[in-house]
C-alpha cells in the first residue's frame, strides 16, 4: 500500500492483498435468519422488500414499499412483533415508505416518500412524532443512511436527468444531512450518478420514452459507515471518501473528498465473449419480475454501442467495523447482486476477498453477521441473515 498527498486529499493506492492465504474472512452457508419467500406465512409475504435493518438487540424491521406500503418489525428469532403506521396521510400514517432507520432500540425514523416527511415511532410501534420535510424538490429521492454525532441525518440523493429519445446521460447524486426537528437539509457532496439510455417504446397505449440503466454503464454506488460516505462508479477503480462533518470544503460550501481509494488494476475489457455471456443470462429469465428487467437491458444492448470496458463494482457496503466491502460488477445491480466481493480495512487498504454462500442484496454488515434480501425462484423476496467469521 502507498499513500500520498494531493492538494490536500489523501490518496491510497494498492495492488496485492494483505490477507494470506487462508487468513480471510468466512460467510456461514446456512443463513440463521430467513423471513419471507414463497412458502412463507401470510404476515411475512414481503411483495416488495427492502432494506431489512437491525436494532441494536438484533430485531429487525422489515419495509415493503408497493403500494399501500408496509414496515414490519420482527424479532431476533424471525416472529412478527408489530407493524409501524397504516395506510393514510394522517399522523402516523405511511403513505409511501421510502427507507427507515433503528435509532437506538427505542425508535423507529421511517421517511415517508410519498408524504414527504419524517415519522418517529417507539418501540411497541407507537406513533411518537413527525417532522415535515423542507423543500424536498431539492432533496431528490432521498433514502435515509445513518445519524452522525450532532444528530443530524445522513441522507443520500439521485434522480435521471430529463433526456431526449436515443440520449445516454449520467445521474443527479449526492449525500445531505437533514435535522431531524426541522426538517432542513444542506448538500454536503454532489457527483455524477449512473449512466442511462432513453429509448422510444410504442405500445397499444401509444408512444412514450423510458430512462434505464445502460448495461456495463458507471453506476452509482454508495455507503456510510457513522462518520463518512463513500461512493463510486466503477470506472474508474476509484473510491471517494467524504467527511459527514468537519471535512474539506470547496469555494461553494460542498464537501470535499478527504481520501480517495485506489486499486491498482485495470478495468476488465469488454469482449465479445463477456458481452455474449450476458446476453445469454440476461435471456435466460423468461418471466418474472426480473424478466421485464433483463428485456429492457437486451433492448439497450441491441439499440446503443456498448462500452469499451467492464465498471470495477456497482456495490459498496460499511460493516460495524469500518470496513468498506466493494462488490463485483453486475449487469441490473437493482435486481440481480454480487456474490463476491473486496475487502477494504478502514485506512484504504486491500485485504483480500469474501465470497458469499449466494448472491444477496446486502443491507446491513455487522460485527459478526450479513442481513440483506434476495428472490427465491418464484418471485417472492426473502430476508436472510449469515453468520461472518471473521
Amino acid at each position: 500500500m502507498t499513500v500520498r498527498d494531493s492538494a490536500g486529499i489523501r490518496i491510497v493506492e494498492t495492488s496485492a492483498p494483505a490477507w494470506s492465504e487462508g487468513d480471510g474472512w468466512q460467510v456461514e452457508a446456512v443463513p440463521e435468519l430467513e423471513l419471507g419467500g414463497a412458502t412463507a406465512p401470510p404476515q411475512e409475504h414481503l411483495a416488495m422488500a427492502g432494506d431489512p435493518r437491525s436494532f441494536p438487540d438484533g430485531r429487525v424491521v422489515v419495509g415493503d414499499r408497493r403500494p399501500p406500503g408496509r414496515v414490519a418489525v420482527f424479532s431476533p428469532q424471525g416472529d412478527l412483533l408489530h407493524e409501524v403506521g397504516r395506510p393514510g396521510e394522517g399522523p402516523g400514517e405511511i403513505v409511501s415508505p421510502g427507507s427507515w432507520l433503528p435509532l437506538g432500540n427505542d425508535t423507529l425514523l421511517v421517511l415517508d416518500l410519498g408524504a414527504g416527511r419524517l415519522s418517529y415511532f417507539g418501540r411497541d410501534g407507537d406513533f411518537l412524532r413527525l417532522t415535515t420535510l423542507d423543500d424536498p424538490a431539492t432533496l431528490p429521492g432521498p433514502e435515509l443512511l445513518g445519524r452522525i454525532a450532532s444528530g443530524e441525518l445522513t441522507v443520500r440523493m439521485g434522480r435521471p436527468r430529463v433526456l431526449g429519445p436515443g440520449e445516454i446521460t449520467r445521474d443527479e447524486a449526492g449525500f445531505a444531512l437533514v435535522d431531524p426537528e426541522t426538517g432542513t437539509h444542506r448538500i454536503l457532496h454532489e457527483i455524477e450518478g449512473s449512466e442511462r439510455a432513453s429509448r422510444t417504446v410504442e405500445t397499444d397505449g401509444g408512444r412514450f420514452m423510458l430512462i434505464q440503466p445502460r448495461p456495463f454503464g458507471p453506476h452509482f454506488s454508495w455507503a456510510f459507515d457513522g462518520s463518512r460516505f463513500f461512493a463510486g462508479t466503477g470506472v474508474p477503480w476509484e473510491v471517494r471518501v467524504m467527511e459527514a462533518e468537519g471535512g474539506p470544503m470547496d469555494g461553494g460550501g460542498a464537501a470535499r473528498p478527504s481520501e480517495l481509494w485506489r486499486l491498482l488494476e485495470p478495468l476488465e475489457p469488454l469482449s465479445r465473449t463477456r458481452l455474449q455471456a450476458e446476453r445469454d443470462s440476461l435471456e435466460a429469465y423468461e418471466v418474472g419480475e426480473v424478466a421485464s428487467f433483463a428485456q429492457s437491458a437486451l433492448d439497450i444492448l441491441d439499440e446503443f454501442s456498448a462500452p469499451e470496458s467492464v465498471p470495477a463494482f456497482s456495490s459498496l457496503h460499511a460493516d460495524a467495523l469500518g470496513y468498506l466491502w466493494v462488490g463485483e460488477y453486475r449487469v441490473l445491480p437493482e435486481q440481480r447482486f454480487p456474490e463476491r466481493y473486496r475487502v477494504f480495512d478502514p485506512e484504504g487498504r486491500f485485504m483480500g476477498e469474501v465470497t458469499l454462500p449466494e448472491p444477496l442484496k446486502i443491507s446491513e454488515i455487522g460485527e459478526d453477521y450479513i442481513l440483506g434480501s434476495a428472490q427465491d425462484p418464484l418471485d417472492a423476496w426473502v430476508i436472510r441473515r449469515f453468520r461472518l467469521v471473521r
